[in-house]
């Protein structure tokens, strides 16, 4: 008998660091339970942002650096959790190795966010237009 194979859709992007190849980033944007991760990573993302800033705003006024890169490393240490929880353990290191800089986070987000949403369009519209009786067309 041949075995049922099935494809996930899974999208596999070679990632490099300043030139060196450190692994490859598996995404599967038609899976309802990586859009799920994705978008709670984005609404946590908006939060603790709005908090960091405000401390990050009294740290300034206060003339407190060591406030400042605390916080800053605090911010990059909670999304780097929040890239291995979408996109599986251990993901935030194969990206940015033990460097945190803005820039590099901002690439991966422009990259992988259009990536996302094209493919999470198709399965909206797959599901929202009008069923003709078959099962998940």
């Amino acid at each position: 008998m041949e075995p049922l194979k099935i494809s996930t859709g899974t999208i596999c992007i070679p990632v490099e660091r300043d030139g060196e190849a450190t692994g490859v980033l598996k995404l599967t944007p038609g899976d309802v339970n990586f859009a799920n991760r994705y978008m709670q990573l984005l609404t946590a993302f908006d939060t603790k942002q709005k908090e960091l800033l405000e401390r990050m705003g009294q740290c300034e006024a206060s003339h407190d650096k060591a406030g400042e890169v605390s916080i800053a490393a605090e911010f990059f240490a909670f999304v780097n959790g929040q890239i291995d929880y979408v996109f599986g353990e251990g993901t935030s290191a194969m990206l940015f190795g033990e460097v945190c800089t803005t820039e590099m986070y901002q690439q991966f987000f422009t990259a992988v966010t259009p990536i996302f949403q094209q493919a999470r369009s198709g399965n909206v519209e797959r599901y929202t237009r009008q069923s003709n009786g078959g099962v998940m067309e």
